[in-house]
């Protein structure tokens, strides 16, 4: 998880907003570079037929994972050979096929996991992963936004050759990530006997289902119309350095490192639903906020 983290600071957020914009990227193709990563978990419907087909779903997950995030290495040398255009392209080709590949990855981790981890502790469990995920996170993010801003100018005469430096040392993360997660075992998989189609139509006919794709959708769709131009905002408009982006990110997830352990706890204690009634309209609140920064 702690290197899977990496690599995913890495090669989103802030410095992958900053590399779009170094090769001139409009805000269109910004927009698209956010909804890709959305639209590719389409991809776990037909993933779920892989999973019950092949049983295997360490195997599912370990080359998903590995091919995905082989294509940064396609978008991280691109810079060397091919004009801003076709960087551009190569950008968002690599981002469709490790998304993809990502979605397909999950479906299989997330079947696994709940077979594997205790349901009574999982909330602690995974509060516990995810707060040394994005303490990790946070230190490669504001290590990557210092190389970016001071050290690769005295390296290199391209800028746009250090968000590949980035990148490469992303993939290398990535690797180390897909190992480890060869090395977890896995519990004995008893696939469904009901066709894929009955499997993903069988949720939808639980009511409290239905209202939870229901919150998901509204959610997401108000949370991804403002957050993937944040960065852009901040480093277009207000004409902030990359660091100081990442820095501000930094600083949220390094209030998700203080707070995820006690929010494992309470969901463990209270319930899920009590802790997300409080947490989202805060949440909502704070992007509210966003409207006054310029007044």
């Amino acid at each position: 998880g702690m290197a899977s983290q990496a690599m995913a600071s890495l090669t989103g957020s802030g410095i992958l907003v900053a590399f779009a914009l170094k090769l001139e990227a409009s805000n269109s193709l910004i927009g698209l570079l956010a909804a890709i990563p959305q639209l590719a978990q389409l991809a776990q419907l037909p993933a779920v037929g892989i999973v019950n087909r092949l049983r295997n779903r360490r195997g599912i997950a370990v080359f998903a994972s590995l091919v995905g995030r082989m294509s940064w290495v396609a978008i991280a040398v691109a810079p060397f050979f091919l004009s801003s255009q076709a960087v551009l392209t190569t950008l968002v080709a690599g981002m469709l096929i490790s998304s993809i590949l990502g979605a397909v990855a999950n479906c299989g981790w997330n079947s696994w996991m709940h077979d594997l981890v205790p349901t009574a502790n999982i909330g602690s469990f995974f509060g516990r992963r995810i707060s040394l995920a994005t303490a990790t996170g946070v230190a490669v993010s504001l290590t990557a936004g210092l190389f970016v801003d001071h050290v690769a100018p005295n390296l290199f005469q391209n800028d746009v050759y250090a968000y590949s430096t980035v990148f490469l040392v992303a993939f290398a993360f990535g690797i180390v990530g897909v190992y480890f997660i060869g090395q977890i075992p896995e519990p004995v998989f008893e696939p469904t006997p009901e066709s894929v189609f009955d499997t993903i139509r069988r949720p939808f006919q639980d009511k409290n289902f239905r209202q939870l794709v229901h919150f998901l959708a509204a959610w997401n769709f108000a949370i991804y119309l403002a957050t993937p131009f944040f960065s852009v905002y901040m480093l277009s408009r207000l004409g902030m350095s990359l660091t100081w982006v990442i820095g501000l990110t930094v600083l949220g997830r390094i209030v998700n490192v203080v707070f995820l352990r006690q929010w494992g706890s309470f969901a463990d204690d209270i319930s899920y639903k009590s802790v997300l009634a409080v947490s989202a309209p805060l949440f909502l609140a704070c992007i509210l906020g966003w409207t006054f920064t310029t007044f």
